[in-house]
């Protein structure tokens, strides 16, 4: 059995093109933007490949604030929100909105490397990226994840890498050891 699971779901556009280059998948979408989890919802409602989740990935478990330009905004759109206070530093100083309950993303892969062969995983998570995949690669068995789709955010802010005591080319020679292929997701 096959899996695909998308951090960042937003309204579904990536299932939409994911769903049609890998077809014979179940499909795990994570949104942390309540906003967007309703009609990411009642998208995917009757399809029984796919489970919809209110919640983000992270690299623990716990309940986290989430970030956004201000809470009118956050209530009137579907744009992407953080879990990384600073992940947009450059265009806003972000403000509290909401909480959001998180999955750590180790678990969850012990969890489903129990139950699938193949794993495709995509990260749009807004900054946290870099915590996730600093976790992720920790894990002893990732043999079964065969891609990555990553959006990297720290464009958005010149600040995020230097915040979060990460660095995109470390994480990427992480992967490249764990033999997993690593594709630039927009």
């Amino acid at each position: 059995m096959k899996c695909f699971i998308d951090g960042g779901a937003n309204l579904g556009q990536a299932y939409d093109f994911f769903s049609q280059k890998y077809p014979d998948r179940d499909f795990f979408l994570y949104e942390i933007n309540s906003n967007c989890f309703e009609t990411l919802q009642n998208k995917c409602d009757e399809l029984e490949n796919v489970k919809v989740f209110n919640k983000g990935l992270y690299s623990e478990q716990k309940t986290v604030d989430v970030y956004s330009v201000n809470l009118e905004q956050y209530q009137q759109s579907n744009q992407g929100v953080s879990l990384i206070e600073k992940h947009n530093s450059n265009h806003y100083n972000a403000q509290t909105v909401d909480t959001v309950e998180c999955v750590d993303i180790h678990s969850l892969i012990t969890e489903l490397n129990e139950r699938y062969d193949d794993i495709v995983l995509k990260l749009d998570i807004e900054g946290s990226e870099y915590p996730v995949l600093k976790r992720l690669l920790e894990h002893p068995n990732l043999s079964k994840i065969s891609e990555i789709y990553v959006e990297w955010h720290a464009q958005y802010s010149d600040e995020l890498e230097d915040f979060l005591g990460l660095r995109k080319q470390d994480l990427l020679d992480g992967l490249l050891e764990k033999n997993i292929k690593h594709h630039e997701w927009h």
